[in-house]
């Protein structure tokens, strides 16, 4: 399947997320149309997670959507809200295959407990979503391999994962551990596998 990488609405740039919200000039106009887009001015560094954070808390869904629909209609497609369990999946997965030992040469299987995520990763197709620029960086980083597998499993299959990454949101860290198992981690995986611990 061949892809325009170019941005469909200036035709400019390569249609990223980052392009897409911040550099396009018709998405720009959108913007200035929401009522809280004077605000943006108080926030920190001004980075697009403190944007997207303060959006999230503050601005109400329904004044994004009818900036989107109102008279301009500059802005022709949506931004389908990611759920934080769906982010926080995608992330995982992909400082996991970034952090693959070199010494990993044979088949190997991603289990995810996030149908949505799995599901996103087998299809061709392609969203323009929060989440879709996770998916993307996933995808090519699996083309340099050759046997793996992604598959989705049930929660209670998955326990440490879970465990693992309501830890992850709750201390919004990401730890990665290559040379050692530490006891709580041991802990955690009990609840998958309880009978080999």
């Amino acid at each position: 399947m061949e892809v325009n990488p170019t941005c469909e609405a200036c035709e400019n740039d390569a249609e990223t997320l980052t392009h897409a919200l911040w550099k396009c000039s018709k998405t720009k106009a959108v913007w200035k149309l929401i009522p809280w887009y004077a605000k943006c001015d108080l926030l920190e560094e001004g980075s697009m997670f403190d944007i997207h954070t303060a959006l999230h808390n503050r601005l109400r869904q329904t004044e994004f959507e009818d900036a989107i629909k109102g008279k301009s209609r500059v802005l022709v497609w949506f931004i389908s809200p990611a759920t934080a369990p769906d982010m926080a999946e995608a992330w995982a997965i992909l400082e996991a295959i970034k952090h693959i030992p070199a010494t990993v040469t044979g088949p190997f299987e991603i289990q995810s407990d996030c149908k949505t995520v799995v599901d996103a990763l087998h299809s061709q197709v392609s969203h323009l979503s929060a989440i879709s620029t996770l998916l993307h960086k996933i995808k090519t980083r699996l083309e340099d391999f050759q046997d793996y597998n992604i598959i989705h499993v049930h929660r209670e299959n998955n326990e440490c994962a879970n465990m693992l990454a309501k830890r992850g949101l709750e201390t919004q860290t990401s730890q990665i551990f290559s040379h050692f198992f530490p006891s709580w981690l041991a802990n955690f995986c009990k609840a998958d596998l309880p009978h080999l611990m």
